[in-house]
């Protein structure tokens, strides 16, 4: 399996995704009503009368956390496997739209466009690396058959 299919595919991935669907929906619906802003205010009323109860409240509270704890951990499984399947349709949804299917058109059209330019390249470099390796030669010839000439025409002169 491609790296690539590994990565979209697995459970955190999918759980993160389907976590990020969530943010953006609860951002969404977060303006509170005047509903809201009147609840709060009736809470606030209530509460010199609650704290009476806290000592008696503080005796059970070590059975009741650890009470919690334990739900709390059944929550975070079914919340999990909740994200995660929230993230794969996401996915789905994401990898069946018009624009993705457009990107990766383009990403293999640059890839083919990536390869024929190194490929121009190489070949580029190895015509270049001939033609050098010709001159070279050329040159090493003229300059053998330029020393012979010079030491003939000094033999004659000195004749």
């Amino acid at each position: 399996m491609a790296i690539k299919e590994q990565l979209t595919t697995s459970t955190p991935f999918l759980a993160v995704v389907g976590a990020g669907d969530i943010v953006v929906e609860k951002v969404r619906a977060s303006v509170p009503s005047s509903d809201d802003v009147d609840g709060v205010i009736n809470d606030l009323k209530g509460l010199p009368e609650q704290l009476k109860t806290v000592p008696e409240q503080l005796k059970v509270f070590p059975e009741k956390a650890q009470a919690a704890a334990l739900e709390a951990l059944k929550d975070l499984e079914t919340t999990y496997a909740g994200l995660a399947e929230r993230g794969e349709t996401l996915v789905g949804r994401i990898r069946k739209q018009q624009a993705t299917a457009d990107v990766k058109k383009s990403a293999k059209s640059t890839e083919a466009k990536v390869k024929a330019t190194t490929t121009t390249a190489k070949k580029s470099t190895a015509s270049t690396k001939s033609a050098a390796k010709g001159a070279a030669t050329s040159a090493r010839k003229t300059a053998g058959n330029a020393a012979k000439a010079t030491k003939a025409g000094a033999e004659k002169v000195g004749d």
